[in-house]
């Protein structure tokens, strides 16, 4: 079973919890490590589809990044700042 979790760009730079939903309607919390890539492809084991035998498949969670919309200056110049910061 493939799922997309759109994350916050701030959320993949820190890391962060977040609950997916499984098949079955149970909330099901997920650790996102720091410095996770957008294209980062997580197994979560035994959460898929049924098999035969009576146990299930793999979650295959493709993390894709949210990045948001800045408007305010002083906000883009600390941005600017981290990212000078840290090249």
């Amino acid at each position: 079973l493939h799922s997309i979790e759109r994350v916050s760009v701030f959320d993949l730079m820190i890391g962060t919890k977040k609950n997916i939903q499984t098949l079955e309607g149970r909330n099901l919390a997920i650790t996102i490590p720091k410095g996770t890539q957008p294209g980062t492809v997580l197994s979560i084991s035994e959460q898929g589809l049924p098999r035969r035998g009576g146990s299930r498949g793999n979650i295959y969670l493709t993390i894709q990044a949210d990045i948001p919309k800045i408007h305010r200056e002083e906000i883009i110049e600390q941005l600017k700042n981290i990212r000078d910061e840290i090249n």
